[in-house]
């Protein structure tokens, strides 16, 4: 009897540890348009040669206890409401973008009135941001940034 219930605990560990994410470093050294998430994926780092280019929404999310470290691009063009990174509160990570982000959009302003100076909005698009960290809550970690960021619109 004792023999039993020992491998059914086991059995039961074995289960529980099953179900917790992979927290090895994910290393991404091509193009890729799907969006990545920490949850899904552990560690995130663009390399210098990756690329992350969804056609919409958020390129990259930290919604874990994890780091994303982008070396190489990450980009959303001609989409409302889109991130290049999140941030989710209540976690503990680190966000760090030594590489390229840009939110972006195809609009090139005109000039209506021949003036010699560009006429209407600058953008159009709304709901852009390079890096967000969301709230209410505490994101706790380090934001570190010394590559490019780009927003339009």
């Amino acid at each position: 009897m004792r023999s039993l219930l020992g491998t059914t605990a086991l059995g039961a560990m074995v289960a529980a540890t099953a179900a917790v994410p992979a927290s090895a470093e994910t290393i991404i050294s091509t193009a890729v348009t799907a969006p990545q998430s920490t949850s899904a994926s552990g560690d995130i780092r663009i390399s210098s040669t990756g690329s992350v280019k969804p056609a919409n929404g958020t390129a990259v999310t930290l919604n874990t206890n994890n780091y994303v470290r982008n070396e190489g691009t990450i980009q959303v063009t001609g989409a409302n409401d889109s991130v290049g990174i999140l941030g989710n509160s209540g976690v503990t990570g680190e966000i760090t973008n030594s590489g390229t982000i840009t939110i972006d959009e195809s609009f090139t302003p005109t000039d209506t009135d021949n003036d010699g100076d560009l006429d209407g909005p600058f953008g159009q698009g709304s709901g852009r941001f390079g890096i967000r960290v969301l709230g209410p809550g505490t994101f706790t970690g380090n934001i570190g940034h010394s590559g490019t960021i780009t927003v339009e619109g």
